[in-house]
């Protein structure tokens, strides 16, 4: 057994223990990390995050073993992705601008109204 530490996003650091035989398979491992992650965040979706080691990511299909990345006192690093919030931005001025083009459209007729009653 072996310790992993796992260097989160918002600067918390957890310790995750791996079994030594388990360590050279690799989809055992980053399932591994991927429970003590949800196990701090449990509301935190899986595709929500992703891991490093030493600068190049850790997933199902890394081609080498584990034995080569992770050793005993490894960090591996738990990467945020922030997906998501260009659309109701641009939604949002789109919105404004609308409001903005039907607000001015009826001050005008209002007016155009107005000064036809009076004639």
């Amino acid at each position: 057994m072996f310790n992993v530490f796992l260097k989160m996003w918002d600067g918390k650091t957890l310790c995750c223990v791996i079994n030594a035989h388990q360590a050279a398979i690799v989809h055992v491992v980053v399932h591994t990390l991927e429970k003590k992650v949800m196990e701090q965040y449990p509301t935190m979706n899986r595709k929500n995050f992703f891991f490093e080691v030493g600068g190049k990511p850790l997933s199902t299909t890394t081609n080498t073993t584990t034995a080569c990345l992770l050793h005993n006192g490894s960090t591996v690093f738990v990467q945020y992705r922030n997906r998501g919030g260009c659309f109701m931005v641009s939604f949002t001025v789109m919105m404004t601008i609308f409001a903005l083009i039907l607000s001015s459209t009826f001050g005008v007729l209002s007016q155009v109204s107005q000064s036809r009653a009076l004639n």
